[in-house]
């Protein structure tokens, strides 16, 4: 068996689906925008007759002939933990395998160990030096005076992102403008260790500031002040993936600390996120507008404020509902927009005053990864 990518062979083929949805997914057109691209392909290759023929790209046909003389068994072939990943946010990443125990198994582009007990384990430091891409590492394994050639892929993603935001706020009949800037993280694992449920791939921090550019109404008496929000989400992925690649369904805690006018309110709240790319029914539509066609990640989330953090403050139903997206127009720049509501209700008794903002908003902005 042969297998191969993208440029099919003029003999009989079978396509390989890499990734497999429901019936229910590809009928709505729900299926993931954001993936891998290449499409696979198997074929069987005869020892009488070992070629191929392939379609040239600027036309003409090619014959590519294939050395069957040395193909390894399949006894020889090594294994990689069932878990391993298929993304890194880091430049390097341990995976562990299994090889036949007197196998020499090596790496020209990194190292590799052999389990300190186990003779039929390694561990494979995988170089990803590509940010943005898909990254191939080989491994050399050496038996009596053989040696065979392998590898493996793992995509790499930017583990952080940085965006300036322009915010419009409707509220009570009044539209206002706010700046907005937010960083966002995600950890590849907790300080090196690597638990599949509590570490690996699964924990993100997010940080907003945003501010009023003009004076906002505060209560019903008609006072004004101006609106100063800082915002810190610690956010835990239900399923272990790469922000901006893996869907995942996630939860939330909050933190927030709002300035109204002479008032303020340090809150905690908790919630829940959803993110993936942009579905294929939803992106086919949106990429006839030319700026539009590029990859499309999108992601909801729900906070409710429940705790005030401080003694002189009691909260009345406090939320955020936020729907916003990213087109991917480089690897690390990007386009935003989002929209959603969001409710600040608050009073301090002790200085007998309260604070109650509706809003809807919409926002639009740019952003860079690193």
């Amino acid at each position: 068996r042969v297998t191969g990518w993208d440029i099919f062979p003029q003999s009989p083929f079978s396509r390989i689906r890499v990734e497999q949805y429901s019936k229910w997914v590809e009928m709505t057109g729900f299926q993931p925008t954001i993936k891998d691209d290449r499409k696979f392909w198997q074929a069987g290759l005869k020892a009488e007759t070992p070629y191929f023929y392939f379609p040239g790209v600027g036309g003409g046909v090619f014959k590519q002939k294939f050395n069957v003389t040395g193909v390894p068994k399949e006894s020889l072939r090594l294994f990689l933990q069932k878990n391993t990943p298929k993304g890194t946010y880091a430049s390097a990443i341990t995976i562990e395998g299994h090889k036949p125990s007197r196998a020499a198994v090596g790496s020209s582009e990194w190292s590799v160990q052999q389990g300190p007990k186990d003779p039929s384990a390694f561990e494979w430091s995988f170089k990803a030096d590509e940010a943005g891409e898909i990254n191939r590492s080989y491994l050399q394994e050496v038996i009596g005076d053989k040696t065979y050639r392998s590898y493996f892929e793992i995509y790499r993603s930017y583990s952080n992102e940085v965006s300036a935001r322009a915010t419009a706020v409707y509220s009570t009949n009044t539209l206002i403008l706010l700046a907005e800037l937010a960083y966002n993280h995600w950890f590849d694992n907790i300080f090196g260790w690597d638990h599949y449920y509590l570490a690996r791939q699964r924990w993100g921090l997010n940080a907003k500031y945003f501010k009023s550019l003009i004076p906002l109404p505060v209560d019903a008496a008609g006072t004004t002040g101006n609106l100063d929000s800082t915002v810190f989400d610690l956010k835990y992925r239900l399923s272990p993936g790469l922000w901006t690649r893996d869907e995942t369904v996630g939860l939330i805690s909050s933190y927030q600390n709002i300035s109204f006018g002479v008032l303020k309110a340090p809150m905690a709240g908790a919630g829940i996120f959803w993110a993936r790319s942009m579905p294929l029914v939803f992106d086919r539509i949106i990429n006839y507008f030319p700026f539009m066609n590029y990859p499309k990640w999108v992601d909801v989330e729900f906070i409710y404020y429940a705790v005030p953090m401080s003694a002189d403050v009691i909260l009345s139903s406090s939320y955020s509902l936020n729907f916003h997206g990213q087109v991917l127009w480089k690897k690390n720049f990007f386009g935003e927009a989002g929209f959603g509501m969001k409710r600040y209700a608050f009073s301090n008794p002790s200085i007998n005053r309260k604070a109650e903002l509706n809003t809807f908003y919409g926002t639009v902005g740019l952003g860079l990864k690193f």
